[in-house]
């Protein structure tokens, strides 16, 4: 194995001289918790990578260097280890690493001895990124001295250290899933979890490796009468972010139980909303909460479920409609919305049709009311036009993309106003060819009942991205329908006639980068709404009738490089932060002074 030994040796006895070991100070009650860990590792300019560790939020100093460029594909890389914590809750960390590709890396924490993978702390090695730091999700060093670490929950501990993360997920929530029952479930640390009531346990393969893990949840008609919050941890910013050129970058962490293949919690007395069922089970087979009391709409997150072979929701109180996101689920072979031995309560206030994307003769639907959309003719005006097979193509696959249609259309004649140029947007000409719009393909992110939810694999969901009418001699004004574009990267609208104001809804398109709305006629305030557009990184609003003072919401323009207001009509002073490190103009106003 090339992994530069000598050089590594040296390196570890240099940092035994210069490093003693770490021991990070910590109270009893910190111990009842573990230590918070977090794999740091960084790409030096030399191409080698330099790791570390972050304990409970404190820096733990260089661990060791991997020589990347000699090392051999899928073998592993170990440090030395060191002592954290103090007293019993010490533990022995180490970093381990190995070559995925040219390009990336695969790292895992060494507990005491015991593996515990990070599949998704992969970095990849990137010239422009050479010496900032990467931070993986937060382990836990709680999951190796706990109680299902004990040799009975958990026969075997340190081969089956994956089935442990699963075992004290199901102690943890099991008083707010359970509720009050006149017969308690029998999870206990003193069984084992092979012989625990409804919980079944098998082998599964991650990255190659055979490990146990809960697969399966069955409990149907057990007087379960808590909220279905089972799946999903709580999240906190130290955990899930990490900083790094001014721009904070998500990292999904490691959810409990997501080797689950088929949960049937069917007639219980569940309540509550299932946003958290759906967050992050990408090999879940069959799910039957049917009988419950269930509320709310059903989330567009059910899109993480990929592998989902049939769903039964009959029998509860859900509202709203069915998601266009459903349609995603290949697998899908029966979908139960209504149960017909039923008379009343079940799914009463679920309205709406069946997106056109579930009709298909894989697939079996079991309702009493809903239809399919288009069925009765449903579609009127602008988004019949759209669903002509001209403008949007396949417009069942790419429902988002006949809205943006929709969207565009509606804007259009309120863009070219009396006199301007006219805009080739039409039904007749596909929206690929429409000028100034330009198409991207996405990967699904939603955000529901305030979690965020992921779609493990590739999924092409066509969006309008950017629309660019630099000069197109627009006489109208900026319509608020744009904002419905919430996709939209680029917008640029200078060097037209546009008058009015700028609509206070463009603070809605959250994942804009440009706004280019300089050279025109508009008039009015600069919204505060603008600073909500966290990706924003171009905000040109100059030579324009601009009035009043600038909002102080633009400050918190983090990643703003371009900024241009000049040549308007603008009072008051411009704060320095705004200007601070980014190519900014601001004509003839004043910088703030401190007060």
């Amino acid at each position: 194995m090339k992994f530069g030994i000598i050089k590594m040796l040296a390196f570890v006895v240099v940092l035994v001289i210069l490093t003693p070991s770490v021991v990070l100070a910590q109270t009893d009650e910190a111990s009842e918790e573990g230590l918070q860990v977090q794999i740091l590792a960084k790409w030096t300019l030399e191409g080698t990578l330099d790791l570390a560790l972050r304990v409970d939020g404190d820096y733990s100093g260089l661990i060791a260097s991997m020589e990347f460029s000699s090392a051999e594909v899928g073998e592993w890389f170990t440090s030395e280890s060191q002592v954290f914590g103090s007293g019993s809750s010490s533990v022995p960390l180490a970093v381990k690493a190995r070559k995925l590709s040219t390009s990336g890396v695969e790292v895992a924490l060494l507990v005491g001895g015991w593996l515990d993978l990070l599949p998704e702390a992969r970095y990849v090695s990137h010239r422009g990124r050479s010496n900032l730091w990467y931070v993986s999700s937060a382990l836990n060093t709680k999951y190796f001295g706990s109680e299902c670490a004990n040799g009975v929950a958990v026969p075997n501990p340190g081969e089956n250290f994956q089935l442990i993360r699963d075992c004290i997920a199901l102690l943890r929530y099991m008083p707010y899933f359970v509720g009050e029952i006149a017969s308690p479930l029998n999870w206990s640390e003193n069984l084992s979890i092979y012989e625990w009531e409804g919980i079944l346990v098998s082998p599964v393969e991650i990255d190659g490796i055979s490990v146990n893990r809960v697969t399966g949840l069955i409990l149907p008609n057990r007087g379960l009468s808590g909220r279905p919050y089972l799946w999903g941890r709580s999240r906190s910013s130290t955990d899930d972010w990490y900083y790094t050129e001014s721009r904070y970058i998500f990292v999904q962490d490691h959810d409990d139980l997501r080797y689950l293949k088929e949960v049937n919690l069917e007639n219980n007395e569940l309540r509550g909303y299932v946003d958290l069922i759906f967050r992050s089970l990408p090999y879940l087979e069959k799910l039957d909460i049917s009988g419950n009391n269930l509320v709310w709409a059903i989330p567009a997150t059910v899109v993480n479920l990929a592998s989902l072979r049939e769903l039964d929701i009959s029998g509860n109180s859900f509202s709203g409609s069915i998601p266009d996101s459903l349609g995603y689920l290949e697998h899908l072979r029966l979908l139960k919305i209504h149960d017909p031995g039923l008379t009343d309560g079940d799914n009463v206030e679920l309205g709406g049709c069946i997106p056109q994307s579930l009709n298909r003769s894989t697939l079996t639907i079991v309702t009493e009311k809903l239809t399919f959309c288009g069925e009765t003719n449903s579609y009127t005006g602008y988004e019949l036009d759209c669903r002509n097979g001209t403008a949007v193509t396949d417009p069942v696959d790419y429902e988002a993309l006949v809205e943006d249609c929709v969207t565009l259309l509606e804007s259009r004649d309120i863009l070219v106003g009396q006199g301007g140029t006219a805009l080739n947007w039409s039904p007749e000409i596909n929206i690929s060819n429409w000028e100034g719009v330009s198409l991207q393909s996405e990967s699904i992110f939603s955000y529901s009942a305030g979690y965020y939810a992921y779609y493990e694999g590739e999924l092409s969901l066509l969006r309008v991205a950017g629309l660019d009418l630099e000069g197109h001699g627009l006489r109208g004004r900026i319509p608020t329908q744009l904002s419905r574009l919430v996709p939209l990267l680029d917008l640029n609208l200078s060097d037209n006639r546009l008058s009015g104001e700028i609509p206070t809804e463009l603070g809605n398109l959250s994942s804009l980068t440009h706004l280019r709305v300089n050279g025109n006629d508009l008039s009015g305030a600069i919204p505060a709404e603008l600073g909500k557009l966290g990706s924003l990184r171009t905000l040109l609003l100059g030579a324009n009738a601009l009035s009043g003072e600038l909002p102080d919401s633009l400050t918190e323009l983090r990643n703003l490089e371009y900024f241009n207001i000049s040549g308007n009509r603008l009072s008051g002073c411009v704060p320095i932060s705004l200007v601070y490190g980014r190519i900014a103009t601001i004509g003839e106003l004043p910088l703030c002074t401190a007060s």
